[in-house]
C-alpha cells in the first residue's frame, strides 16, 4: 500500500498532523497518541452490536478464518447462556486497558462441553 500525504488536525486531541498516512477508514484522522482511544471506542461499539466478546478482561472478535491457529473455540454468553462456536474465526483484540475495564465488563466465558476435557484454567486464554 502506498502512503498518501495527510495534512490536518487529529479528530480527538486537535494536534496538527502532517506526513504520510497509511490506510483509510476509522483511523486516518487520529494521531498516534489517540489511536488507542479510537480503537477502544470502536471495540465498545462492536460489543454493543454483539460482534465482540469480553472474556476475563480481554476482547475477542469474530473475523476471517485463521484465528487461534484455526482452533474451534466455544464461548457462553453470560446474559443468555447461549453457546457460540467459532471454527477458526475468533480473533483477539487484546487486553482491555486498566483505565477502561469498567466500561468493558465480561459478557462471555469460555465454554467446555465436557469438564474432563478442560485442560486450562478458565482465567487463562485457551491457546
Amino acid at each position: 500500500m502506498k502512503p498518501r500525504e495527510f495534512t490536518g488536525k487529529c479528530a480527538i486531541c486537535g494536534k496538527e498532523m502532517k506526513g504520510p498516512q497509511y490506510g483509510e477508514g476509522e483511523f486516518h484522522d487520529v494521531c498516534c497518541k489517540c489511536f488507542e482511544i479510537r480503537f477502544w471506542d470502536l471495540i465498545k461499539q462492536q460489543v454493543a452490536r454483539g460482534e465482540t466478546y469480553i472474556i476475563n478482561g480481554s476482547a475477542y472478535t469474530r473475523g476471517h478464518r485463521g484465528g487461534f491457529g484455526n482452533r474451534t473455540l466455544r464461548i457462553k454468553m453470560l446474559a443468555t447462556g447461549e453457546v457460540k462456536t467459532f471454527e477458526g474465526t475468533l480473533w483477539s483484540n487484546g487486553q482491555v486497558p486498566e483505565d477502561r475495564l469498567e466500561q468493558f465488563p465480561d459478557n462471555a466465558e469460555w465454554y467446555y462441553e465436557d469438564e474432563t476435557r478442560k485442560v486450562w484454567n478458565t482465567t487463562e486464554r485457551p491457546y
